[in-house]
This record gives structure tokens, C-alpha cells and sequence, in this order.
């Protein structure tokens, strides 16, 4: 577990600067103090970028990890993007044995997200607040890319 003002401090202190090292993540769009939205493209499938959110659950005291798997197309010369909704997660990302579920009904725009479950976060990344999340994204962000590893280097 984490407490909200210590996620807070190591989001922007911790994880921030991670995401800017990370090759796949094009843009950052950082809420006050409480969430971070990254904008990660699909090198396997072009056509498709990964919208990642991450950001404080006061019900389990862990970072919640929600996302949206986005599709370009272009109609008469006009680019547009759309939801995607894979049938097989498993083809885009890996999932190793993590829990993703399509039930994340997100607050402001009550739009449909997925959602990685965090029962096991503590068991996963352990209970020392130092480097909390370093040690949560190293493992949580191999879901999206398995060479996440990459930005601690």
C-alpha cells in the first residue's frame, strides 16, 4: 500500500520522468497532482495507440492502471480516431497474469476503459514506500511494453 500524498509526490518525482524516457510514450498530459494520462503508440500495429492512465485508488491505497486502445483511420483525407475494442487483449499486449477487465467507467467522461486489476500490487512490488512506484511501473508497463525495463538504463 501507498498513501495517497506519497503517490502524489512519487507520480511526479518517480513515474514522470520515467514515461519521458520511454521511447514508445509521444505525449504526457499531467492532471494537478493525482493522475497522469501517457499517449503510447503500437509499433505492431500501426494504426492503433495505447491512451495510459495511471492514478491514486483510494479504495485499494495502490496506483490504478486504466486504458484505451485508440484506432486512426482517415475518411476523405480527414483523420479520425475511435475507440477499439480487441476481442483478444492477448494480441495487442502482454498480459501474462495480469487481470484486465472492460469495467473501468471513468468519472469525468464516463467512457468505458480497461482496467488492470491491482489485488496483488503489494505482494507484486512489495510494502517499502521507497521507489514505490519505480518498482510498480517496472512491473505493470511490461503489460504494454515487455522492454519497459529500458528507461531505468
Amino acid at each position: 500500500m501507498i498513501t495517497s500524498e506519497t503517490f502524489q509526490y512519487q507520480l511526479q518525482h518517480v513515474l514522470v520522468p520515467l514515461l519521458r524516457r520511454w521511447s514508445r510514450c509521444y505525449r504526457l498530459n499531467i492532471a494537478p497532482k493525482d493522475r497522469v494520462t501517457a499517449f503510447v503508440s503500437q509499433p505492431f500495429k500501426p494504426n492503433h495507440f495505447l491512451e495510459i492512465q495511471i492514478q491514486y485508488s483510494s479504495i485499494y491505497q495502490e496506483p490504478q492502471l486504466t486504458f484505451r486502445i485508440w484506432e486512426i483511420y482517415t475518411v476523405d483525407d480527414v483523420e479520425y480516431q475511435r475507440p477499439c475494442f480487441p476481442t483478444d487483449l492477448s494480441h495487442w499486449l502482454n498480459m501474462q497474469e495480469f487481470t484486465v477487465r472492460l469495467d473501468y467507467l471513468h468519472p469525468s467522461d464516463r467512457n468505458v476503459w480497461y482496467s488492470v486489476h491491482g489485488c496483488d500490487t503489494a505482494e507484486t512490488v512489495g510494502s517499502q514506500l521507497d521507489h514505490y512506484l519505480q518498482r510498480w511501473a517496472s512491473v505493470y508497463f511490461t503489460i504494454f511494453d515487455f522492454e519497459f525495463s529500458r528507461v531505468f538504463v
